[in-house]
């Protein structure tokens, strides 16, 4: 269990990303507080040029041990990108990159920057099994099953597959029909923009429709009791970018603007990220630093998970769906109970169904 997060600690932290110079001690909890939120390869980088100050060996080696592990992963994630891109483009799919491989491929200006542990792509609204199929059928693994046909339908992404060992998600949209931040009447392959990395084009989500992926999944994450600082500083590096700041942010509530206070307290949030920012938004410190606090302590993410999935499962569009969903919820389909609960014991599939109702 992790030492609880006090809002000093996060204000250090937080000063340590985005302060122009920062002085003083930075010491072992904090160093590891940096992991955690995935910023101390950005923190090495800062180091490195320039704008910290005061950094002991110690801390020094951690920061850049995570640099040059980011910078492999990038490699190896860079590498099953291309090749799911290369193999989808021979069948006339398109994708776009989502998230972390976006990110670290345009956003930011070293590979060793950005942590990723996988993969995200985004196709076309229809196409997703048929695109995990594809890559299944060209040699990709599969890593999970899901608990129903029905779900993997809504869900905003299909089963997880592993490419050469890389996991990787095919979204066929950003956010699950039920979500409060699925938004279908609007089509992102019309909002790109392309990067050159490596002499190889990777096509993303514009500024605009990126931050509002980020800020609304963002948004879900801390529902379910989770924050990382990282997530925060994507958004704010973004909108350091941008010329008139406000006109910008109010673009992007226009994607979702029944959700706009819900979308406000992530970009507040990511504002503390630039103390130099021409604003108008009203920011309130000291109450942006108890909310983050409160989110990085340990909660009932299970819980909390299964309550946002019951929410979500009710603004499931159709009837019978929505009945089919609920059903699938407690009786998933035989192959999900053996893959979920069958490793661990050697229950019987009617136990495991109990076992699985009463969530024990």
């Amino acid at each position: 269990m992790r030492e609880r997060t006090n809002g000093k600690q996060i204000e250090q932290l937080i000063d340590l990303c985005s302060a122009h110079l920062w002085q003083g001690e930075v010491d072992e909890q904090l160093s590891l507080l940096a992991i955690h939120n995935g910023v101390a390869a950005w923190c090495y980088w800062r180091l490195q040029n320039g704008h910290i100050k005061g950094v002991n060996e110690s801390v020094l080696k951690q920061w850049k041990s995570v640099y040059f592990q980011n910078t492999l992963q990038f490699q190896r994630n860079f590498a099953a990108f291309l090749k799911a891109k290369s193999i989808l483009e021979q069948y006339d799919i398109p994708l776009l990159a989502l998230k972390g491989i976006a990110l670290a491929s345009g956003l930011f200006a070293d590979d060793g920057l950005r942590p990723m542990s996988d993969v995200d792509i985004l196709v076309p609204e229809g196409q997703g099994k048929l695109a995990l199929e594809i890559l299944l059928k060209e040699g990709a693994v599969p890593l999970v099953v899901p608990r129903s046909s029905v779900h993997e339908d809504v869900d905003a992404h299909v089963r997880a597959i592993k490419v050469d060992g890389v996991m990787l998600e095919v979204h066929q949209r950003l956010f699950t029909l039920g979500s409060v931040y699925h938004t279908p009447q609007i089509d992102f392959f019309e909002h790109t923009k392309t990067y050159r990395k490596y002499d190889q084009e990777v096509k993303c989500l514009d500024d605009e429709a990126m931050v509002y992926h980020l800020v609304a999944h963002l948004q879900k994450g801390m529902q379910i009791g989770g924050l990382r600082l990282g997530w925060l500083l994507d958004i704010a590096l973004i909108l350091q970018g941008v010329e008139k700041l406000d006109t910008f942010i109010e673009k992007v509530i226009t994607f979702k603007p029944d959700q706009r206070e819900s979308l406000l307290e992530v970009f507040k949030m990511a504002l503390l990220f630039m103390p130099e920012a021409q604003t108008e938004i009203a920011i309130d410190r000291q109450a942006l630093i108890d909310r983050i606090t409160w989110l990085m302590q340990e909660h009932d993410q299970h819980k909390l998970h299964r309550f946002v999935n019951l929410q979500q499962l009710i603004k499931v569009p159709g009837l019978s769906r929505k009945m089919q969903l609920v059903w699938y919820e407690f009786f998933p389909q035989k192959a999900y109970m053996k893959y979920r609960y069958g490793a661990e014991t050697n229950l019987s599939v009617c136990k495991m169904y109990l076992k699985r109702i009463f969530r024990k």
